[in-house]
């Protein structure tokens, strides 16, 4: 099985490739590697999040600015 949280990370991806000893970027190659990986490591499929839960993540995005923001004000002062 994948990781904590089932989702595939694009060096997973590229390990994966060079383990098979897959050097090239090309669409099939690339395609072949996924379906390979697909069906190795079989990960579970994940929902798309709900509308409320990206508008959370949309809050939380902008939260994190204004916090980092406001940091910065106050150490340039």
């Amino acid at each position: 099985m994948l990781g904590v949280s089932d989702v595939a990370l694009a060096s997973w991806l590229r390990a994966f490739a060079r383990a098979k000893g897959l050097q090239a970027k090309t669409d099939p190659i690339d395609a072949a590697v996924l379906r390979a990986f697909g069906e190795a490591l079989a990960p579970r499929p994940t929902t798309a999040p709900t509308a409320q839960q990206q508008q959370m993540g949309e809050l939380l995005t902008r939260r994190r600015q204004l916090t980092e923001s406001a940091t910065c004000e106050a150490t340039r002062k």
